[in-house]
Parts: structure tokens; sequence; C-alpha cells
């Protein structure tokens, strides 16, 4: 690394990135602009990694768009993916449109902590499932335009408690799904939800947060139950889920 300072107040330019899978090193050459908060931001968006699917990534990275909601095409191996995994339990229903919500901020946090529950396991990859969630009387733009994405405080006490519920089954989502003011129309999102290493309990209203996992001495990640026939999991963490698709359908 070369450094050459120059009048004072001023500060490094960047030049080069160079990405690993856990940091980002810097190559500093040369003191020449004032500012360089907007260039270590820029840096650091460049550093997480975006789905590959997702598009106009550019305008997330330097800010021009914080959020961009993304229809895909029907037919289209993303919606095809998305279609089977909802129609498996809900095959009468007509999808009308997916959409895709790419949210920086909330995927920025969404990847944080993955790293962070692998890091707890003994950087044993934590395990991701994608899992319906329907938001009842909650706008879903309420979650996906938010800072937090799906959050507890407006959670109702559950079956486990107080916490973010979703589902394997796109049928029992649709029994919370949001219907849509004056049509015949309803939504439920497809969300990545990271439930890492989890505890199988049966109901309990009591619960705040994951047990004590006895063979490591840490909390369990997140809880999974069964109910109306479908495996459920509760994470008690808003930062554990992220708002993948919109799914509208009649």
């Amino acid at each position: 690394m070369r450094e050459k300072f120059s009048r004072p107040g001023e500060v490094a330019d960047i030049k080069k990135i160079e990405k690993g899978p856990q940091d980002v090193k810097l190559k500093i050459i040369g003191f020449k602009h004032r500012d360089i908060k907007t260039q270590v931001k820029s840096i650091l968006d460049k550093a997480v990694s975006f789905p590959p699917e997702w598009d106009r990534v550019e305008q997330l990275i330097t800010g021009q768009q914080q959020l961009i909601i993304s229809q895909l095409p029907v037919g289209s191996p993303e919606f095809t993916k998305v279609q089977l995994k909802f129609n498996l339990t809900m095959p009468g229903s007509q999808i009308q449109r997916i959409e895709r919500i790419q949210n920086r901020k909330l995927w920025k946090v969404f990847q944080n902590e993955l790293d962070d529950v692998t890091l707890k396991n003994n950087n044993e990859r934590a395990q991701l499932l994608d899992l319906f969630h329907g938001s009842s009387g909650t706008p879903p733009n309420c979650i996906y335009e938010s800072e937090e994405g799906f959050n507890i405080v407006y959670s109702n006490d559950g079956m486990w408690g107080r916490a973010n519920y979703f589902a394997v089954n796109s049928q029992y989502s649709n029994s919370y799904a949001f219907r849509v003011p004056g049509l015949e129309i309803r939504q439920m999102f497809l969300a990545s939800v990271i439930v890492g290493k989890y505890a199988k309990l049966n109901p309990d209203r009591t619960l705040r947060e994951p047990p004590l996992n006895p063979s490591t001495g840490k909390k369990y990640d997140s809880v999974q139950g069964n109910t109306g026939g479908s495996d459920v999991y509760m994470v008690y963490s808003n930062k554990k889920a992220y708002p993948s698709y919109l799914i509208t359908y009649k």
C-alpha cells in the first residue's frame, strides 16, 4: 500500500477494491478528496452480495434508489419457481402478479444477521428457508417500505408467543393474507428466513425468544412448530427475515 500525504484536511482517494468472502480490503493511493464518506459508503454497499437476479443494482449501490419493486415476467424461471411453490398447496388460485422486493437497507441488515448467525454457530452456514407470510390487516407496503421489514412490535401473541410467523404451506398463510380493499384480491409474501438451528416446540404463548440449546449453551436461532397442517417457523428478531417476493392472487 502506498500513502502520499498532501495538504492538511485532505483525505484519501480510494482507487481499488479487493473483495473477499468475509471482508473488504482497501488499497489507498494518494490523498485527493476532502469528503470520503460517499466513497466509503459505496465500498460498503459493493461489499454486500446482492442476489444475482436483482436488476438495476447500480442504482441501489450508488444510493439513487433505496427500494426497487420489480414485477417478474410471467413464465420466466424466477416467476415459475415462486409460482410452483405457491401452487403446491394453493392449486386453485390465480396469480395476478409476482413482484421482487429490492430494499437495499433491509437486505444489508439481513445479510449482516446471516453472517452473525453463521459465526455464532461455529462458521456453519446458517440455514435459510423460503417461507410464506400473510400480513393480515397490515398493507404489504408498510413492511417492504419500512426500516424494520417484518416488525414484531405489530405482532400479536400467537401460539408460540410474540414473534414473526412464517409457514411452509401457502394455504396456511392464505388465512392471514392481506385483502386488497374493494377487490377480490389477496396478497402474501414469500420471505427468506434465517431459521439457523431451531427448536421444535409445542405451542407456548409465553415465549419471547428461543430457548437455550443445551448442546451448545447458546440460544436457538428460531422455533419450529406445526399447526393448521403446516410446519411453521417463528423468529424473534426482525433482522432474521427478508420480504423477497410479494404475490398478488385471487
